[in-house]
């Protein structure tokens, strides 16, 4: 005959039936029932189940007999498992400690519902009574081995807590703790009768402003973004100093001013010369934060007239303060030359105007400039434009700029010795720079 184990599905062939009820397949250690012989009938009599004749089939004998349940013992915590027959020598985890056991596999009277003797009961239970009291001897042991470590951390905890409490105590009453110990300290006047007492106030409760440099530059970046005509850009360099209380404040107007009687003038924030940004701005706004005692030293920027000479500087609420612009340098060469265009361009893309627009498709560009009978003459000899000009001011010029029919007012101001720029209108992103490649003399000789 031939029996296949309904677990793993492994073949097992008998020249006669076998003389067990129930066989344990080798491979996965599952039980098999099998059929019983016609002669053999009475063994189930015996066996506590019910006769496969009266009307019980095989698959309900299976169940009957994997259903009933036994009691497995945790080898680590010791507490009491219920099982169902049918786990035999499977692993499952312990629902107490998440020890993972092997559930022992069963002999045949456990299969076959036979009692065992009331000896071999009691010693089963003892064993289990043992290995369950060693669990928690373990466990005790275990508990105790981490009581101190975690009084220990604990400890360190509360202590650190403590002296990190102490300290933001120490650093925010450090004025009133100073002045008690100073009153401790220095002994009580000896003078006799009544004494009047007299608030003093140290000046470094108050805020202060220290204006420490001015400085005139043409550009608010390096070698990008001009000023308007008749202005330039102011660098301000201020040491602020807060009080017994925390001072804030934004670096942009109207919070940072300068002011005269006629006009004020805001803050464009925080100067960027000398520092490499991928984008060329005119300043960075941000918020000053100081905390009490502090000092800051900040570099304002502004745009100012050429010709302001007494404003007031205003930060915030603190206290104005009167500063002295000096008169920025003027250029000491005469405009005559010849210049070439310097990178990069401050000119926005797709202008309008017809020499606008001529100008900005070819770059770099040249310039000419001589003088003729006591006028300008300004030739852009690459994109065919001539122009003339007159003086506005001591370094600002009116110049007319025309190709074939077409016309274009600008200004052209004079910075330095050797760099112009040329304003194709007032808006912003209209400029460019030119700078003096030829020697004055030379230019004026080549023109004679």
């Amino acid at each position: 005959m031939q029996i296949i184990c309904g677990q793993c599905g492994r073949q097992y062939t008998f020249d006669e039936h076998p003389p067990d009820e129930v066989l344990r397949c080798a491979k996965c250690g599952h039980y098999i029932l099998l059929n019983p012989q016609p002669d053999q009938s009475e063994s189930y009599e015996n066996s506590g189940f019910d006769s496969p004749g009266a009307e019980m089939g095989f698959a309900q004998l299976a169940q009957q007999i994997l259903s009933r349940r036994m009691i497995v013992y945790c080898s680590k915590c010791g507490e009491q498992i219920k099982l169902t027959k049918r786990l035999a020598g499977r692993m499952i985890r312990c629902r107490f400690c998440t020890q993972l056991l092997r559930v022992p596999f069963l002999d045949d009277d456990d299969m076959t519902g036979a009692d065992k003797p009331r000896e071999q009961q009691d010693s089963y239970v003892a064993a289990h009574e043992r290995l369950h009291a060693a669990g928690v001897e373990k466990a005790k042991a275990r508990q105790a081995e981490r009581t101190p470590v975690t009084s220990r951390l604990g400890f360190w905890f509360i202590l650190i807590t403590l002296i990190a409490i102490g300290l933001a105590a120490v650093i925010r009453y450090r004025p009133q703790i100073r002045s008690y110990v100073k009153s401790l300290i220095e002994p009580s006047s000896s003078q006799p009768g009544p004494q009047v007492k007299v608030a003093e106030i140290s000046l470094s409760e108050i805020p202060t402003i220290v204006t420490k440099a001015v400085a005139w530059t043409f550009f608010a970046h390096d070698g990008y973004i001009p000023a308007r005509p008749g202005y330039l850009y102011c660098n301000l360099t201020v040491e602020i100093q807060a009080g017994k209380e925390p001072l804030t404040f934004s670096d942009t107007g109207p919070a940072v001013i300068l002011k005269n009687a006629k006009k004020i003038f805001p803050s464009l924030g925080e100067s960027l010369l000398g520092q490499d940004y991928s984008v060329p701005i005119q300043a960075m706004s941000r918020v000053i934060k100081l905390q009490p005692y502090a000092r800051k030293t900040i570099v304002f920027i502004f745009e100012l007239p050429v010709s302001l000479r007494d404003v007031s500087l205003e930060i915030a609420s603190l206290a104005p303060q009167t500063v002295i612009l000096p008169a920025p340098s003027g250029p000491l060469l005469p405009l005559a030359g010849e210049y070439v265009e310097l990178q990069p361009r401050n000119c926005r893309p797709l202008l309008r105007d017809p020499i606008m627009a001529a100008i900005q498709a070819s770059a770099p560009q040249s310039l000419d400039i001589s003088h003729r009978d006591g006028v300008m003459i300004v030739v852009m000899s690459g994109v065919n434009i001539t122009g003339r000009g007159r003086l506005l001011d001591e370094d600002l010029y009116e110049v007319t700029l025309t190709k074939d029919r077409d016309s274009l007012v600008c200004k052209l101001r004079q910075i330095d010795d050797n760099r112009i720029v040329l304003y194709l209108s007032d808006e912003p992103m209209h400029q460019l720079t030119f700078y003096r490649t030829k020697p004055l003399s030379s230019s004026i000789l080549s023109r004679e």
